[in-house]
């Protein structure tokens, strides 16, 4: 594990770096947390939510160093809407530099 120098230096604005390892291989596992600004908001029934179900993470390949490949893994919540009339049960926040489900970073993929 080394020291981050925070989440600029590796082209990640809306996330925190908190940690970076290296993967055997000579390439890094850079682990990131979405920076938040207020509630999340349930994309169902646009009301705040405010209650953690669990944590969850995502990983996809991201710019490499150099020759040196660079695996970064979003761990972010997944969050229980209590609204009683709203059909979303929970929901996964949505992290800018990883889309739901994608195997590269937006910023590899630019």
């Amino acid at each position: 594990m080394e020291q981050h120098t925070g989440s600029a230096c590796w082209g990640l604005i809306s996330v925190s770096v908190f940690e970076v390892e290296h993967d055997g291989d000579g390439g890094r596992v850079v682990h990131v947390v979405p920076k938040r600004s207020g509630p999340p908001i349930c994309p169902d029934c646009g009301l705040p939510v405010g209650r953690a179900k669990e944590w969850v993470a995502a990983q996809a390949a991201h710019v490499p160093i150099g020759l040196k490949p660079v695996t970064l893994v979003v761990h972010k919540r997944r969050w229980r809407c209590d609204t009683p009339w709203c059909e979303r049960a929970s929901f996964t926040e949505q992290v800018p530099p990883i889309a739901c489900s994608a195997r590269i970073s937006e910023a590899l993929r630019s």
